[in-house]
Order: structure tokens, then sequence, then C-alpha cells
């Protein structure tokens, strides 16, 4: 009997010690940080995100103390700030009784947006009026907004692609700073001597990198079409991007049509040599690397293959380069 009593006695306190273990914090004396509840989380996929972020060490410990507590049902969508160096019990009790912040959302800013497309984007989820947003592309230095030294009439090209998670209180400036801070974290001092040892400006190096982006289709192709386009600039040779073209159009075309080439703008690259006055997007990483990594080749053509694939016939002549259109054509024809 004593024996069992003694068994009981061990057993207890064994499991008091795992339960006080799982309850304990993850990492005292930790800083407070932001943890999102969003909209139609259950209580179990709460937990898990908790675990995944360190801020508690076991899902189903804080699944019983939420449901002992009564306190599942109180787990609202929201911004909280927690510290790994509280308890479960403390982090259960903090998102069941606390108001959130100011809820958060998500902003997705795909490669090859432009300033306008990023500016519909903010207003479509609800965080800033779109020709505010375009007042500060715009007119960016008013707003206090550092290109750190570059020599840039608009903010287009420099809002880097990336998914945000933003407060909904954020204003137009704040998220457009946040964009542009993240773009000088990818284009550092080290991209911009590499821009240098290129013969390129900071902004040109970022025009280059948007005429990529809108060409390619295919990372693996990225570096051939900056080559391609390093090869007609050192040539003298008129850049023949359809994608600039398409961006001093008033409104986007499926095709260009050959009255479209006659555009007066100087970002028509069939009429203007060089580079575009500024992005006619903004690029993201991929784009970037292979306007300051162009591949070393001796082409200086290329033209879509039209097949779905997104890739580009490559030729070295403006002979091969008809070629490789007619045949392209009567493929189509074919299909």
């Amino acid at each position: 009997m004593k024996l069992l009593l003694v068994v009981f006695v061990i057993c207890t306190a064994a499991l008091l010690a795992f339960f006080f273990y799982l309850d304990s914090p993850v990492s005292p004396g930790s800083r407070t940080r932001r943890f999102v509840i969003r909209s139609g989380e259950s209580a179990q996929q709460i937990a898990q995100n908790l675990r995944e972020e360190d801020l508690i060490r076991n899902e189903t410990y804080f699944l019983i103390v939420a449901r002992m507590s009564k306190q599942s049902s109180a787990l609202r969508a929201g911004l909280f700030e927690i510290s790994a160096s509280m308890t479960t019990r403390q982090i259960v009790d903090h998102l069941a009784t606390t108001n959130g912040l100011p809820r958060e959302i998500r902003l997705t800013i795909p490669e090859g947006f432009t300033a306008a497309d990023v500016a519909d984007r903010m207003q479509s989820v609800g965080l800033c009026n779109s020709s505010t947003f375009m007042d500060v592309v715009d007119n960016f230095e008013d707003y206090g907004i550092d290109l750190r030294g570059v020599e840039a009439d608009s903010l287009e090209g420099f809002l880097f692609p990336e998914t945000y998670f933003i407060d909904e209180t954020a204003d137009c400036k704040g998220t457009a700073r946040r964009m542009v801070d993240l773009f000088f974290k990818h284009f550092g001092p080290k991209e911009r001597r590499l821009a240098g040892s290129l013969g390129l400006t900071t902004l040109e190096a970022v025009t280059l990198a948007s005429l990529i982006e809108m060409e390619a289709q295919l990372d693996s192709e990225r570096a051939r079409i900056s080559g391609v386009l390093y090869n007609r600039l050192k040539r003298g040779m008129l850049l023949q991007c359809d994608a600039s073209v398409q961006y001093a159009l008033s409104e986007r075309k499926k095709r260009l049509l050959y009255k479209d080439l006659e555009i007066d703008s100087p970002y028509n690259t069939y009429l203007y040599k060089g580079l575009p006055p500024g992005p006619i997007c903004n690029p993201g990483a991929g784009s970037l690397r292979a306007a300051l990594r162009p591949e070393k080749t001796d082409y200086l053509y290329y033209v879509a293959r039209r097949d779905g694939s997104g890739s580009h016939v490559f030729s070295r002549s403006n002979a091969e380069h008809n070629r490789a259109k007619n045949r392209i054509k009567r493929e189509m024809k074919k299909r």
C-alpha cells in the first residue's frame, strides 16, 4: 500500500512538473513582438502559429488551457503584442481578453506592377486611395521619402514587389516608404558599385531591370535578355522593346500595332535610342540581378516563340532574326 502511495506521489509530481514545463516561457526576457490572428483561424491554427513562432512550447497544452478556461471562443482576429517570456496561460488570457491592435492587411505586389498598378491594388484592399498614393509616388520628396541620392522623377521602379502585412491604419506615405526601404535592402552599396562598373547610374540600372522584367517570362532567360539589351546599347542600336511602348500608351494592349510603334514618347524605344528616361515598372530581385550580371553573348535580337512556353529565339543578325520570326509565323498557322 505504501509502495502504491509512493508511486502515485511520484507520478503526480512528475505530471505536475511536466505541465509546469509546458506552461513555462519559451524564452525568458524576450521582447514583445507582434502576433497576428487572421479572420477565420481556428484555435488549433492559432496554437500551431504560436508554436511555429516559438511563443509556446506545445500546441495541445495551449488548446487544453484555452478550453479549460472557456476562452477558446474568445480568440478573435487581430494584431497582438506578446512575448516568449510569457507563460502559455498568460498568452491565452492576453489573446482572449485584450482588444487587438489595428488589423493587418495582406498586400501582394507582383513583379512588374507599375506604380499605378500598386495604387489600384492598395485601394482594392482598402489601404489607401489610389490618387493619394500616386501623389506620393510623383511628389515623394515633398513627403520626405529618401531615394538615397538617386535622381528620379518618381518612385516608379523603387516600390519593391513583395507580400506586405500592413496595419490598416497605415497611410500612403508610410507604405510607400516601406516599399522603398525594402528596395534598397536588395539594391545596396554593393549593387550600386556593380552598376557603376557597368557604366550605369542606379536609375539606369533599375530602368534596365524594368525592361528585363517585362520582356522576360522565364527566369532562365533574364540574364540573356539583359545581355542582348547591353549589346544593343553598346552598338547604339534602338532597343525596340515592346514593353516600353506599352508604358507610353494610355491603355495596355494585348498586341501592339505598327501605328503604336510611332507614338512620340521618350519611352518609345523604337524611335529613341538608349534607355527610357525611367523605369517602366517595379522589377523584382531576379531582374535586378540580371541587369547587373548580363550574360556575355553576341546575340542582338530575340523574339517570343508564342507557343505558351514563355521562351524566346535569340539571333545574332537581322537576317537570322527575320528567319526566326517567319518560322514562328509558319508554326502559328499550323496550329
